[in-house]
């Protein structure tokens, strides 16, 4: 009675395999499993944590080869369209649940400001304007640590921050690239205006010749 419920139970596993497993047995394990490693590939011990993603790219790999036809060799029995189709669907489900948990368990990104130091020298290098951030009603003050105040933790983004920087944009962008043209005021002088500055100072200059 023992024995036969031990063979039973292993029955159970044996028959209890899945679709995805079944069609890796059947059509890949021989040319990569443990008698056989083509490709230095080996399929029967590569990870099913798809969570993980310890293999994703090999798994990757395997997905685009059977997609073009490569897998298996012609010399070994082809699977049938519903069976590659079907295994293709399995695996690209895995993939992406896998990819998607990862991403799910990824800490938040923490996105930080520029300093108003950093975003005037930005500016300036970006477009030639001289803007200073300091002024009353420009950007907030910069929180200080410890004398620092290039500190990633205090340069977070709040709402007002963001109001401040599309106002400081416009500023910057409308000396930039002005809506109205400025006015050039042509003034035409000699050499000796610009010299001796006229007037009277050029006559008396003049009348030393």
């Amino acid at each position: 009675m023992r024995f036969t419920f031990i063979f039973l139970s292993f029955g159970s596993l044996v028959y209890g395999v899945g679709p995805f497993e079944a069609f890796l047995t059947k059509h890949c394990v021989s040319c990569h499993g443990p008698n056989k490693e083509k490709g230095h590939l080996r399929i029967d011990t590569l990870s099913r944590d798809f969570k993980a993603g310890i293999d994703s790219h090999l798994w990757a790999e395997v997905n685009e080869r059977i997609n073009a036809g490569e897998m298996p060799p012609e010399e070994e029995p082809p699977p049938s369209e519903k069976e590659i189709s079907e295994f293709i669907a399995q695996l690209d489900q895995k993939l992406s649940q896998g990819k998607a948990a990862r991403m799910a368990s990824r800490p938040a990104v923490a996105h930080y400001r520029l300093s108003r130091r950093e975003y005037q020298n930005t500016v300036y290098d970006l477009l030639g304007v001289r803007y200073d951030p300091t002024k009353p009603g420009e950007l907030n003050e910069d929180t200080l640590w410890h004398g620092y105040e290039r500190i990633g933790a205090q340069l977070s983004l709040s709402p007002s921050h963001m109001d401040r920087y599309y106002q400081a944009a416009e500023i910057v962008l409308e000396r930039a690239f002005p809506s109205k043209e400025v006015e050039v005021n042509k003034v035409r002088k000699t050499a000796a205006e610009l010299r001796y500055q006229g007037g009277e100072k050029q006559k008396e200059a003049l009348n030393r010749f």
